[in-house]
């Protein structure tokens, strides 16, 4: 008798366990598939970032230009106008 009570107690507790490690188990299955769906739309950000980043310093580079250009147009014009 005591053996049975003994055996039906430690499945049970087992069958506990194992139901804990399952629910767990689901639970850290959702992390990692919430984490994955994080790290694909932060590497997405990233590269739109990385597009907005190489537009920008390339519109940098031609205002650079323009500035310069204009500089040499104001320089001959101070020129033209010295003589």
């Amino acid at each position: 008798m005591f053996d049975s009570c003994r055996s039906f107690f430690l499945r049970s507790l087992f069958n506990l366990q194992v139901s804990d490690f399952k629910q767990q188990t689901s639970h850290l299955k959702q992390k990692i598939s919430h984490f994955k769906q994080e790290t694909f739309r932060l590497k997405q950000e990233n590269f739109h970032l990385k597009q907005e980043t190489s537009r920008l310093k390339q519109e940098t580079f031609h205002f650079k230009q323009k500035i310069s250009h204009f500089k040499q147009q104001n320089l001959n014009f101070e020129l033209e106008r010295s003589r």
